[in-house]
C-alpha cells in the first residue's frame, strides 16, 4: 500500500490544493460535488463553510459527520427490505461480508423472518376459512 501510494503521489504530484487536477487519473465528471475552481471540493472548507451551518439548520447534534449519511442511507435500504447484496453495491463496499461486518445488526434475522412468515400464513388461513364459514 505504502509503495502504491508513493508512486502514485510521484506521478500526479500533490494531491491537496495544487493538485494538478487535469492529471488522467482525476476525471471531474465522476465528482459528486466538485469545486467553483474545478476539481474536488477540499474538505476542510467544506465543513467550515456548509456543513456545520447545514447540521445546526437541520438541528443535528453538533459533531455529526457527513460519514453519518453514508449509514443513514444503508439503514434506510436495509429497513425498506434490500438485499445485502444490493446495499453493499450501493455504498462501493468490495463484497458484501464487509457490509455485514458494519451492519449485520440491522438486518432481520432468520428467527424475525421465518416467525413472521408462518404468522402470515396462518393469517391467510385463517381468513379463508372464515370467508368460507360465512357464506
Amino acid at each position: 500500500m505504502h509503495i502504491h501510494l508513493y508512486r502514485h503521489k510521484s506521478n500526479i504530484g500533490s494531491c491537496g490544493q495544487d493538485a494538478d487536477w487535469t492529471h488522467p487519473i482525476y476525471k471531474p465528471e465522476e465528482f459528486v460535488f466538485s469545486a467553483p475552481e474545478g476539481g474536488p471540493i477540499v474538505y476542510t472548507h467544506f465543513m467550515d463553510n456548509a456543513w456545520h451551518k447545514a447540521v445546526r439548520t437541520a438541528g443535528l447534534p453538533a459533531g455529526t459527520g457527513p460519514h453519518a449519511l453514508r449509514h443513514a442511507y444503508a439503514s434506510m435500504l436495509i429497513a425498506g427490505g434490500e438485499s445485502v447484496k444490493v446495499v453493499s453495491e450501493r455504498l462501493g463496499h468490495t463484497n458484501a461480508t464487509m457490509t455485514l461486518n458494519v451492519y449485520s445488526h440491522l438486518f432481520p434475522d432468520s428467527e424475525d423472518r421465518t416467525r413472521k412468515a408462518i404468522d402470515t400464513a396462518f393469517q391467510d388461513h385463517a381468513d379463508s376459512v372464515r370467508t368460507e364459514v360465512a357464506q
